[in-house]
């Protein structure tokens, strides 16, 4: 016996489902969604911990600082900067892109000058070997 509506009767070996609500209003959740997504990401939302030194390290004359992929300290406290040629790489420069420099910041030399095309890290092991 054919029927004009469809059956509400669960076919046999499918689960039990809900029907889902429609939204009515989809532009204004997305735009919510995309607000709160926002305001977990403004600048002002957590104080920053950190602060800016500057010139707290001393250069050789004429170098500026470039990138710096990674710092790591040694057991006598002073610091290894791997330092990308005072720009973000090394490939045609002739600068010492590993650098080292006393807790206070004075210069104490560097190396890898032609060694190095991108430096990415460096590492100080419990001996103070590089």
């Amino acid at each position: 016996m054919p029927t004009s509506h469809r059956s509400l009767e669960r076919p046999k070996g499918h689960a039990q489902t809900r029907a889902m609500t429609p939204l009515t209003h989809p532009r204004a959740v997305a735009a919510a969604l995309v607000l709160l997504a926002f305001a977990g990401c403004s600048p002002g939302s957590r104080p920053n911990p950190y602060r800016t030194v500057t010139g707290w390290m001393a250069l050789p004359e004429g170098r500026v600082a470039g990138s710096m992929s990674m710092v790591d300290v040694a057991p006598d406290g002073t610091l290894w900067i791997a330092e990308r040629c005072g720009a973000n790489d090394c490939t045609f420069s002739d600068l010492d892109p590993v650098l080292h420099v006393g807790a206070r910041g004075e210069w104490l030399g560097a190396f890898g000058a032609g060694v190095f095309a991108w430096p990415h890290g460096v590492h100080v092991d419990s001996a103070g070997n590089v």
